[in-house]
Order: C-alpha cells, then sequence, then structure tokens
C-alpha cells in the first residue's frame, strides 16, 4: 500500500473539516435530531465539558461570537491556545514519524532511513516554539505527559465548576 503522504492527510482533513463546518452551518444543532447527544448528560443529569461545543461551533460559524461563548467557553477559549497545541503535537509526533510536521520542505531528505539526522534523533526546526534547545521542551522532555495531566485537570475542572449551582459559576452552563 502506497503511503499517502502530508499533502494527501492535510487534504482529507480539510475536506472533512469544510464538511462538518458547512453541516453545522447549515442545519443548526437544536433543531435536527442527527447530531449525537451527550450520554453523560442523558444517564447523569449532569454537563460534561463538552456540552454545547457543537451548539457553539454552529454560533462561531455564523459569527455570535458572545452567545457561541455562552455555549461552551472552553471550547471558544481553547481556540487561542490551538497554535501552541499544534506546534505541541508536531513536536512530539516528530520522533514517531521521523520528521517536521510544521516544516516538511525543511527535512524531507535528511529523515531518510539511515541518515546521520535520523540516528541522532533530530529535532524540528528552530523556527518552531519546541526547539530542543528550548526552556519548554526541556521541561516536556523530563515529564511528556505534563501538557496531557495539565489539560485533563483543566477540562475535569471545567466540567466540575459548570455544574455547581452557585453564582459566579451559572453562566459556564450553556
Amino acid at each position: 500500500m502506497k503511503r499517502l503522504g502530508w499533502i494527501g492527510l492535510a487534504l482529507i482533513f480539510a475536506a472533512a473539516s469544510a464538511a462538518a463546518a458547512w453541516t453545522l452551518y447549515r442545519f443548526p444543532p437544536v433543531e435536527w435530531p442527527f447530531y449525537p447527544r451527550c450520554m453523560f448528560h442523558q444517564i447523569s443529569g449532569c454537563l460534561c465539558p463538552g456540552c454545547g461545543s457543537l451548539r457553539a461551533i454552529h454560533l462561531l460559524l455564523h459569527g455570535q461570537l458572545q452567545a457561541a461563548f455562552q455555549a461552551n467557553a472552553l471550547l471558544l477559549s481553547s481556540l487561542a491556545a490551538m497554535p501552541l497545541i499544534a506546534s505541541w503535537l508536531a513536536w512530539r509526533a516528530h520522533p514517531v514519524f521521523g520528521r517536521s510536521l510544521m516544516h516538511p520542505a525543511d527535512g524531507l531528505g535528511s529523515c531518510e532511513r539511515g541518515s546521520p539526522s535520523r540516528a541522532r534523533g533530530s529535532s524540528l526546526q528552530s523556527r518552531t516554539i519546541f526547539r530542543s534547545d528550548s526552556w519548554l521542551a526541556s521541561k516536556f522532555r523530563r515529564h511528556p505527559n505534563a501538557a496531557l495531566w495539565w489539560l485533563t485537570a483543566i477540562v475535569m475542572g471545567f466540567g466540575v465548576l459548570r455544574n455547581l449551582p452557585v453564582a459566579p459559576f451559572r453562566w459556564l452552563a450553556p
């Protein structure tokens, strides 16, 4: 089976994202029953951290930023961190795939099997925020799962806070 390559994967991802965005733009999640329902909410009656995400994306696609933030504040807040998350994912995937995901043109030829850079365990190019000599990269090398633990803590904390019936946290519920 021939490898698809990064460009093919990017095109598939872009087409799937465009189809999902068009569906959410055209068919509001509140009015159409083909969208999945939250099993956690149906069973427990509590809101999960993802409750309201489809409504938030629908409202965001229609340019209603405030209403989208009210539907799911965590989702909208995480959009600002997407460049950092993408750079971290590219940095974490580099040892697995053997090449930079952020700058594929920089090292496509140097990551072949048996090349000296692959034997040394080459890192991403210096233009990414996770350079091999950066302070942040050294922290993640010592604690590779720290970002996942922080992300889990933030999502779980948001899930707990949005279910509290006290005044400052009521606005987190959709």
